[in-house]
């Protein structure tokens, strides 16, 4: 909004959610003028405490909307408003309350506003946490003067993530005139405002000197991992996996210094590691990134990008250093390393589908370098065509089945590190 906006109406994060149920009735102007304070004086409504006072105002707030609700009511009694009854600033209240709570509904009852929930009642000041917070805030929004500033502190204080963004969104679209400022550390919400910009704060001195940063989008880099390293203070891992399947446990407590994050797949891992130590985005972020991708049978390591020695992370758990230290855990005798390394033949040759994926994948790998280089025009195609070198793709089987075969040669001797190496299989971890 830039220049339109007319007002700065502020939710604190030190908010107070405690009221007295016995209120009066004001003239609205006055009540919402005692709720808002003197725009001029901006220390009136914290009482010289802007940034660590109790906002404690809850009694204004209600007494701000049942006055205006019992004065328009009352004019329409009385036939001064002509037509449908008008709509007032707690009918607004009410009604974004029921479109998000349709199980608990809102009403008001005289000069008490209470929560219907199965044919009982209850009051508000019975209410849970969660209910005062959300009636609060979205009260405050409902208040706040036509072309406002809204800054919410800590948005997420007692509300169910699962309809978090749905209210502010519901609250943004009901006050579409103002324009709405959240200082959150919730990454979730953050990602979930869209069309709008984000900022870091890299530093703050009290009482009133502060670093922050706009953060910039990135077309290789999704909002949400953005604003995750946004402001970090450790340097970040990227790995694979996702937050609700993933092994980066192993990571967290291997690389207690950095901030683990799970990304997916492996591509994903190398576009993101690359983009965050680009030169711009290292020095606006000003971050080190690192990112882990498994071995997979192929050469991926440049510089900031590190690869295991081992196909997959799982096959850590058959390097014979580790497997015998879980077996001392596990209260089991170690076999030693030969009758070790015949187990995890065993195991690898029970189920092979992990070499199909193998070839497969190395076949893929094949293709997209022939693809690469097609040709642009039809007068290229000929040529292309006959520059096509097919035995690659047979000769690349047979590598990968000679591999096999001195991988189990070395396996029977005692040395597993081959067949870990290209062993893509997890069916060792279900036993």
């Amino acid at each position: 909004m830039g220049d339109d906006v007319k007002f700065c109406h502020r939710v604190s994060g030190h908010r107070s959610l405690i009221f007295n149920r016995s209120i009066s009735i004001e003239d609205p102007k006055t009540a919402e003028r005692n709720l808002l304070g003197d725009m001029h004086d901006k220390n009136q409504r914290w009482h010289g405490k802007m940034t660590g006072g109790l906002q404690a105002d809850f009694d204004k707030l209600l007494i701000a909307l049942i006055s205006d609700e019992a004065i328009v009511s009352i004019a329409y009694r009385q036939g001064k408003e002509i037509g449908t009854r008008p709509s007032t600033k707690l009918d607004q209240v009410i009604n974004l309350w029921n479109e998000l709570l349709p199980h608990r509904l809102l009403e008001a009852n005289g000069m008490e506003v209470r929560i219907a929930v199965n044919g009982t009642h209850y009051g508000l000041e019975q209410a849970s946490e969660g209910e005062k917070s959300i009636f609060y805030i979205l009260g405050q929004c409902v208040i706040a003067p036509a072309r406002s500033l809204i800054i919410v502190d800590e948005p997420d204080i007692h509300i169910n993530k699962s309809i978090l963004s749905r209210f502010f969104d519901a609250i943004e679209k009901m006050r579409s005139d103002c324009c709405f400022l959240y200082i959150t550390h919730d990454i979730d919400f953050s990602s979930s405002r869209l069309d709008c910009k984000r900022y870091v704060v890299n530093e703050n001195q009290h009482p009133n000197t502060w670093d922050i940063d706009l953060i910039t989008d990135s077309k290789e880099i999704p909002i949400e991992i953005v604003t995750k390293i946004a402001g970090s203070r450790k340097p970040i891992i990227f790995v694979e996996g996702d937050a609700k399947n993933s092994l980066d446990c192993i990571y967290k407590k291997v690389y207690p210094e950095f901030v683990v994050i799970p990304v997916g797949s492996c591509v994903n891992v190398i576009k993101y590691t690359s983009g965050l130590n680009d030169k711009v985005i290292k020095a606006l972020y000003r971050i080190e990134c690192h990112g882990i991708i498994d071995g997979d049978n192929q050469d991926r390591h440049r510089g900031n990008l590190h690869q295991l020695s081992v196909a997959i992370l799982e096959n850590i758990f058959l390097i014979p250093d580790i497997s015998a230290h879980l077996y001392r855990i596990f209260h089991e005798t170690w076999p030693g390393e030969t009758e070790h390394a015949k187990q995890v033949i065993k195991w690898i040759t029970d189920d092979q589908t992990w070499r199909f994926k193998n070839i497969r994948d190395l076949l893929s790998y094949k293709f997209q370098g022939l693809i690469s280089t097609s040709p642009r025009n039809m007068e290229d195609l000929e040529n292309w065509l006959e520059s096509i070198d097919l035995s690659s793709l047979s000769d690349c089987v047979a590598s990968e089945s000679i591999n096999w075969v001195k991988a189990l040669e070395a396996a029977t001797s005692g040395d597993v590190f081959p067949l870990l190496k290209i062993m893509r299989g997890k069916e060792p971890l279900k036993i």
